[in-house]
This record gives structure tokens, sequence and C-alpha cells, in this order.
């Protein structure tokens, strides 16, 4: 095996240097930016470029190309219209840092989820991580490796191209679950990340309910995309334990807006919104998540009525609470993901040699 053909990325610099791991988003725009040497390009479909489907793409953390990371493709279109939804993590993120995408002569397909650099390794620091890009079929696959797949609960969904790949739709009478609490709960820690668009200003629950049924004396936390908590609509996140309930937090928002929306819990300290990048609320709090036997719902707190009108394009939760600077390089990166940095030529190098055309 031998990468035979490419180019570097020289990324943006964080806020802070990031430690312990950051996954960042391919999109087409990191390959058809790349400079057209010898090679041609690198998604175009040509003799020279990366294969439709990208099963021998490989992703390095140096020019040299000896140190490996591991990336998940969840989509990869060579042609007049490619298409590129590939994610990879590098175990710290700090200035001047590169990363090299490759061609290898032999590699015909990506490694098996389970890999050392395959999809699970991507995404070892979540226990839930979802794209929808199967939302055609009704079942949403969890690319951490963790859960059960998702899949409709209620009513139907459709999907449409966002800024990252495909989002789902919901029409306010739709849902999807997951039987998450196996791993979540009665954790001291929480990070529920959602990459969604409310269309509606009407009280709208967008998720909640993995620990446990909404209401009084349970354990729950909730996100309501909710007008009629406020004089502006706001994201209002809940979480409760038993009967006692903590503060709510809530941060507005503009309909139609694509929102990085953050919840941290960190159990007996606070509770946090963060919303694209920016802190927008903290209160104090106490106590684990609480144990229960409900699912998580997306679409509504818990399949009720005041369900969830507008997209989503991700969501993910972890148990290991990243900093604050975690939240902003993810949503300098997702949020325009065509411009987080810039490409070098695409190069022929050594190996087994390919056709120049």
């Amino acid at each position: 095996m031998a990468i035979i053909a490419k180019f570097t990325r020289t990324l943006p610099a964080p806020s802070a240097t990031i430690s312990g791991g950051f996954v960042f988003l391919l999109s087409a725009g990191w390959f058809t930016d790349a400079d057209q040497g010898a090679a041609g390009s690198p998604i175009d479909g040509g003799a020279n470029s990366l294969a439709n489907g990208g099963g021998d793409m490989q992703i390095f953390s140096d020019t040299a190309t000896t140190t490996q990371l591991p990336i998940e493709v969840v989509s990869f279109v060579t042609g007049g219209s490619p298409v590129a939804q590939v994610w990879v993590r590098t175990p710290s993120y700090t200035a001047g840092d590169t990363i090299t995408i490759g061609k290898d002569d032999t590699q015909t397909a990506q490694p098996a989820v389970g890999a050392v650099f395959g999809r699970d390794a991507t995404w070892v620091d979540f226990k839930l991580v979802c794209h929808f890009e199967e939302g055609a079929a009704g079942s949403y696959v969890d690319s951490s490796g963790n859960q059960p797949d998702g899949a409709i609960t209620l009513g139907s969904i459709t999907t449409q191209q966002g800024v990252t790949g495909t989002e789902i739709i919901f029409n306010g009478g739709s849902t999807v679950g997951w039987n998450v609490n196996s791993d979540l709960e009665s954790q001291a820690d929480l990070l529920l990340s959602v990459l969604c668009s409310p269309t509606d200003n009407l009280a709208n629950q967008l998720c909640g309910n993995f620990n446990g049924d909404a209401g009084s004396n349970t354990n729950d936390v909730r996100i309501d995309a909710a007008g009629a908590e406020s004089g502006n609509p706001r994201f209002l996140t809940t979480h409760q334990v038993g009967a006692n309930s903590s503060a709510q937090i809530g941060a507005s928002w503009v309909n139609g807006d694509n929102i990085w929306y953050n919840y941290k819990y960190e159990g007996s300290v606070e509770s946090k919104i963060i919303m694209d990048g920016t802190v927008r609320a903290t209160t104090a709090q106490t106590g684990s998540m609480g144990g229960g036997t409900a699912d998580f719902v997306l679409g509504s707190k818990s399949g009720s009525s005041d369900r969830y009108v507008g997209s989503v394009a991700e969501l993910r939760m972890a148990t290991t609470l990243p900093s604050d600077d975690v939240s902003l390089s993810e949503y300098t990166n997702q949020s325009d993901p065509d411009n987080f940095g810039t490409s070098s030529e695409y190069i022929l190098v050594g190996g087994s040699g390919i056709t120049v055309t």
C-alpha cells in the first residue's frame, strides 16, 4: 500500500489549543479547491481522482503521510457535481496544523467500522453520533458504534441537502427515537449537541426524555425551541432529577437560522448553553443525570404534542465534556466547511504510479 496522489489542507487557527481529540468535517470544497496540476482534480472522477465513494481515501496529520488518522466517509461523489461529507479525528488541534488527504494505490474500501482507522475510532469521544444520511430508509445509523440505530417512531420524515450533508425535516407530527439510556444514565456529565434550524415560532420541543418520562419526580433532560417561554423564540433547556428541577436556562434564536446548539451539564457544577460557539447561558447545578428507562426522542420531549418544526443535520451525545473552544471550532468548521482552511495543489507522488492523462 502506498499513497500515489495527495494534497494538504492548512487549517485556520483555533481560538485556543485543543487537546484530547477534535473531529473536522471535510466538504466538497476541500477537494475542488485543490490546485490542479499534472494530477488533475482529486474529485473530478478522472484517472487520478479519488474513487467515487472514497474507498481509496486516507488522511494523515503530516505531509509525509506517515501518521494516519481515523475517518468516516459518509458520502463522496466524484464528477461534475461533487459531494463530500468526510469526518476526520485529530488527536489535537493547534495553530499551524495541516492534514493531508491521499489516494492509496491498493485500498478500494474504507476500513471496517471497528478497525483502527475506521468509523468508530473517529467518534471515540462520543456515545451517540447521527448524521441522518440514511433518512430515506427511515433508519439512522449511530456512527459512534455504541448505541442501537435510531428509527422513526411517529409520523414520517423528509430530507433535504444542508451545509454538512443530508438534513431531516420535522413537520410537527413526527419523531425519531433511540434507546440510549444504558450508556447515558447516572452520568455526572453530559454533552448534548444538535445542528438544527427551527422554522416555527410556536412552542415545540426539539428533543429530550432519555433518562425518564418528562414530568414531576422523574429524571429527564429536554430542549424546547419555545416561543411561548419568553418574548423572543429561544431554546429552553431543563434538567430534572427526581422532584428537584434545576433552573431552566434559555437562549434566543432567529426563525430559520442554522444553529449549532450545545448543552453541557457538568454534575455538581453548572449547566451551560453554547450557541454557534458562544456561551449564552449558565446556571449552577448539582447531582448526576439520574437513571431511567425511557428512550431519547428527537422531534419532541417524549412523543407528546408540541412537536418540533424544522430541520436537524447532526445529533451528538458525550459523557466527557470538551472545552468551550471545541464548541467554537466545531461551529466554525461546520457552518462553512468549504472555507475552513486552504488546500494545496493535488500532486502525484511515489508508489505503484498512475497514468497522467
